[in-house]
């Protein structure tokens, strides 16, 4: 949270985190390939992968990974 609000004509982003037990090469190949509206980030981590994206795109990428 910041201290302040930001000015209103200042564009901002939410996005949120999932944690995925594949390696990041496996997920971010998986992940780029879907169609998504933003940009997604890997980050690779002990045991898998933290993958953050908006709501929606987060979805897709999980739901594709799944199947």
């Amino acid at each position: 949270m910041a201290p302040e609000n930001p000015p209103e004509d200042m564009r901002t982003w939410s996005g949120w985190s999932a944690f995925i037990p594949a390696p990041v090469d496996i997920v971010k190949k998986r992940g780029d390939a879907i169609r998504i509206n933003f940009k997604a980030d890997y980050i690779p981590v002990e045991n898998g992968t933290v993958s953050m994206a908006g709501y929606n795109d987060l979805e897709k990428i999980v739901t594709a990974l799944r199947g």
